[in-house]
Order: structure tokens, then sequence, then C-alpha cells
């Protein structure tokens, strides 16, 4: 599990919208309208949706795989 969320943060996925570029954002945001904590808040949450979802396929992925070795 370590090791899927290790390659989901270097591939090309996350460098579309990379956790970094995600607080950069955050911090311009929270600058302009002066309430920083809600935008940090709104990307720590939104980098863990994106982890979620991607550790949910994996599990769904690695069961369905393991279906499919257990019923030769």
């Amino acid at each position: 599990m370590n090791l899927w969320l290790v390659l989901l943060k270097d591939t090309s996925l996350v460098a579309v919208i990379a956790f970094d570029e995600l607080l950069r954002t955050a911090k311009v945001a929270g600058e302009t309208e002066r309430e920083p904590f809600l935008f940090f808040f709104a990307a720590g949450l939104l980098y863990l949706l994106m982890t979620w979802v991607s550790d949910r396929g994996r599990q769904r992925l690695e069961r369905s795989v393991q279906l499919v070795g257990h019923s030769r």
C-alpha cells in the first residue's frame, strides 16, 4: 500500500496536479481572499480525496486479480 501511494505521488497524474502546485495555488488564493486556512484545508481535502480514490481503486484491482487467481 505504501508503495502504491509513493507511486501515485511520482506519476504523471500528480505531475499535472502536483501537491506543491496545489499548495502554491492555495497560498495565493488564501492571500488574495485573506483566508489562508480555508484554502489550505480545501487543498488538503482534495489531496486526501485523490489518495483515497486511488487506494480504493488499487484495492478493487487487487481483489479482482485474487479472484481470478483462485478460480484456476
